[in-house]
């Protein structure tokens, strides 16, 4: 009986050693990896550059329309259509800098109330008159303004409001981040 248990010890032990020796002469003789190639890289651009990109060129947007917002209050104040000569706007912004200075704090207090009474229609819904009151003066006077040089253009009136209501909205969708 003592025997057969040193036996099945020495049994076990010796299937262990062979096992792992045979093991150990698999990875040794086995061929090393290739080191893996990844795809050709086409692209210069990191997807983080790409993004840093488009947010780039996102607020330039907002930058621009904010300031076609402001230059279409300076117009609108006066009941004029803009002009689409550059020249024509420097000169008139330089004939009168007080209507420049009202138009830039309207434009300012259109756009604060326009974002601070949609934040606040959140929490209780009659905000959405505020907010649509101050988006309706901020597009009155930006249709007064260019409105007429749209449809000189060949736009028709239709698109033309369309384009000239998206201008005023965009810039806070670009803005305002969502909570």
């Amino acid at each position: 009986m003592t025997t057969k248990a040193p036996t099945r010890r020495n049994d076990a032990l010796l299937n262990d050693l062979l096992n792992d020796a045979a093991d150990d002469y698999e990875r040794e003789t086995k061929a090393p990896a290739k080191p893996r190639r990844s795809s050709p890289r086409i692209g210069f651009l990191s997807p983080e550059g790409i993004e840093t990109a488009f947010l780039v060129l996102l607020y330039l947007a907002t930058f621009l329309l904010a300031l076609l917002s402001v230059l279409g209050t300076f117009y609108g104040l006066a009941g004029q259509d803009a002009p689409v000569n550059a020249l024509q706007i420097v000169r008139d912004i330089a004939g009168d800098y007080n209507r420049l200075l009202i138009a830039m704090l309207l434009q300012t207090a259109f756009t604060l109330s326009q974002y601070g009474a949609r934040q606040w229609a959140r929490r209780d819904p009659r905000w959405w008159f505020g907010y649509l009151a101050a988006l309706l003066l901020s597009v009155w006077f930006n249709i007064q303004a260019y409105a007429d040089p749209l449809v000189a253009l060949h736009v028709p009136w239709l698109v033309a409001w369309c384009i000239i209501i998206l201008g005023d909205v965009l810039p806070e969708f670009i803005v305002v981040r969502k909570p």
